[in-house]
């Protein structure tokens, strides 16, 4: 029997503004898991996903992978109980559109600039 389980991911590199917050959503769904992607002010992306650990293992393997323009440095991995229920797994944006897109074209350029 698989048990569900979540992990609280936090992704180091050049993620901001390549897309990976689109990609890492259509893999999770293609997995089946539930939970959220956003971009972090300090330019890396934080992930909560929820569902089976062997699915879960395969989504930060992926990652590892750097994805399409990506270039994943590091990841911080939290395993954890599910404790929040999420019904799908979401884009949060919280600055809404103008404001997500500046922040990942500004952490984007500072990546570059410090050849991430």
């Amino acid at each position: 029997m698989k048990l569900a389980k979540g992990v609280r991911l936090k992704i180091i590199g050049r993620v901001q503004g390549v897309n990976f917050r689109n990609m890492v959503f259509s893999k999770a769904q293609e997995l089946k898991l539930t939970g959220r992607v956003r971009n972090l002010d300090d330019g890396s992306v934080e992930i909560v996903a929820c569902g089976f650990v062997g699915d879960l293992k395969k989504l930060i393997s992926w990652i590892k992978g750097s994805p399409g323009l990506s270039k994943v440095l590091g990841i911080e991995e939290k395993w954890r109980e599910v404790k929040e229920k999420f019904a799908d797994f979401e884009i949060r944006k919280e600055r809404g559109f103008i404001g997500e897109q500046v922040r990942a074209v500004g952490n984007l350029g500072r990546a570059i600039l410090h050849k991430v």
